[in-house]
């Protein structure tokens, strides 16, 4: 998945310029010079070596999930059908069945669910305290991480704004 792989290492350089606490999120577009209807869009944040994207691109929402662990085969792990689970304070749980991948040797989950990613977004603008996320595989949970709101409504706000330009 090409916009996949331009994501991540976004991403990670993102996770790489904040510092280990928590960022506050930022929203960014990266343009397409040649065909600007494919520019992606991007709700960012960070904790630690983790980093939370929600991103909009061709009018198609989704959430990426990138952890800490250097991984360079998830072959196995995708076949224990694995789930990302996002919640929202204490809000219900979103459980997306997801696509783990190795990128930039770093494990991490994407989903695509539009009708589910929609409700995390709208949720995510109103959140108080945190955005918590982790993989879970075979009734375990691994890589449990809270995020920061601090510019989350405004980050989401722009993101669902020009999601709809795409």
């Amino acid at each position: 998945m090409k916009s996949l792989r331009t994501f991540a290492p976004l991403a990670l350089l993102t996770v790489l310029h904040v510092s280990t606490a928590n960022a506050q999120w930022l929203f960014q577009t990266q343009e397409n010079a040649f065909e600007p209807s494919k520019s992606m869009h991007i709700a960012l944040t960070a904790a630690g070596d983790y980093a939370l994207g929600l991103r909009c691109q061709n009018g198609e929402m989704s959430a990426i999930f990138i952890t800490s662990e250097t991984i360079e085969d998830v072959s196995v792990l995708n076949a224990l059908k694995p789930e990302l689970l996002i919640r929202i304070d204490q809000n219900e749980i979103f459980a997306f069945p997801t696509l783990l991948e190795a990128r930039d040797n770093k494990l991490t989950a994407s989903v695509t669910d539009e009708e589910k990613i929609s409700s995390v977004f709208e949720e995510g603008k109103k959140a108080k305290k945190r955005i918590s996320v982790a993989i879970k595989m075979l009734a375990e949970t691994y890589h449990p991480t809270n995020f920061n709101v601090r510019g989350s409504t405004k980050s989401i706000t722009e993101l669902q704004a020009n999601c709809g330009e795409n």
